[in-house]
């Protein structure tokens, strides 16, 4: 080639690079998929691990049969109560690059939010909050793959 060009001389080594980056776009999609795919099932974890496990430092309340009851305080997730919002933390793929996450507990938007005589619990804000720094590292995880760099 004469002028301002230039030549690729394929090699069994260039060849094998070509063909990675013609597959880019399709490989870096499907690994953001994936990435998302941990990052939505992190997030319902932690929820659910935050609603289960973590200490709550609210009123306490004497239940039927003698049970007693803590409640979350203000800032905290939710306590667990009757399960049905532990049970209802899920995440969908509203596009190729969108994730959403959530809680469709019927009354989760109320914990979220606050009343006018309750503050907010907000758990599916603290489940982000706690998840937050592991976002990166989900997709990261999943280009790697993808690029097969990781071997």
């Amino acid at each position: 080639m004469s002028g301002n060009g230039f030549t690729i001389r394929s090699n069994n080594k260039t060849r094998k690079s070509l063909i990675k980056i013609g597959h880019l776009s399709k490989d870096v999609k499907a690994a953001l998929h994936s990435g998302f795919q941990e990052l939505g099932a992190n997030l319902v974890k932690t929820g659910e691990n935050q609603a289960l496990n973590e200490p709550k430092h609210g009123r306490e309340y004497l239940r039927k049969g003698g049970v007693v009851h803590i409640a979350s305080k203000a800032g905290q997730s939710p306590a667990l109560d009757d399960g049905d919002y532990f049970d209802s933390f899920n995440y969908v793929f509203n596009s190729p690059h969108e994730l959403e996450f959530g809680n469709q507990a019927e009354y989760a938007g109320y914990l979220e939010d606050g009343t006018e005589t309750m503050e907010p619990r907000p758990g599916v804000l603290n489940a982000v909050k706690a998840s937050a720094a592991k976002v990166r590292n989900y997709l990261d995880s999943g280009i790697k793959k993808a690029l097969d760099l990781e071997s």
